[in-house]
């Protein structure tokens, strides 16, 4: 911890109860990447009436997607919901998008209690996080070995994620049934970045895990 303190490229948070450290570190991060889409990242539209336009073509289903929202509805439920999971996993937005609208349940754990919303953070597919959060998604859901979404993202240094679920107001301290709290995750496996963020947005160091580390 005292190694990441002493980086230049920290902004320090003015107190760990403050969010104005996070809101500073905000101001300088670039835009969240699109994981999905890297050539959108690019596209810039001239003016608001184009960018609506834009939006209402964005919102009207092509044929495809009309008789593949058609085939989904007829699936049952546990077959919806396994396949959110397997999309969420990789990253696949569009099917993430027709199963939800199907009725796929999105708070459904698979045998190790995993979420969608875990899924798509552990492999870092942050449009899928988003459009799982925007439809309502429990961010503070836990797995069996009590991950939450924001343990998983740390875990595996996808710091897009992370700041995506900080900003979502998660709990930055939530321990798993060991007592590992985010910082613990992203410090543990090396990802510096990550554990960067994660001290400005005011994770507490002085918390131990079950082994009093």
């Amino acid at each position: 911890i005292s190694l990441l303190l002493s980086t230049n490229t920290i902004v320090h948070p003015t107190d760990s109860g403050s969010d104005d450290g996070f809101e500073e570190y905000k101001s300088v991060m670039p835009p969240i990447q699109s994981q999905e889409d890297p050539d959108a990242q690019s596209a810039q539209v001239p003016d608001q009436e184009l960018r609506m336009d834009k939006s209402k073509e964005d919102n009207v289903p092509s044929h495809e997607e009309t008789l593949q929202l058609e085939e989904y509805h007829k699936l049952g439920q546990q077959i919806k919901n396994e396949r959110l999971y397997s999309a969420a996993l990789q990253g696949n937005l569009q099917k993430v998008k027709l199963l939800i609208q199907a009725g796929a349940n999105i708070e459904t754990q698979n045998q190790y209690g995993a979420t969608a919303l875990m899924a798509a953070s552990r492999n870092g597919h942050t449009d899928t996080a988003i459009l799982l959060i925007e439809a309502g998604t429990d961010i503070e859901t836990q797995n069996q070995h009590g991950q939450t979404a924001l343990i998983v993202a740390s875990l595996n240094g996808h710091k897009d994620v992370v700041w995506l679920l900080i900003d979502e107001k998660t709990n930055a301290d939530m321990q798993n049934q060991h007592g590992q709290t985010p910082l613990m995750a992203a410090s543990e496996n090396g990802h510096t970045d990550t554990a960067r963020l994660l001290l400005v947005a005011g994770a507490n160091v002085e918390i131990q895990n079950q082994h009093k580390q």
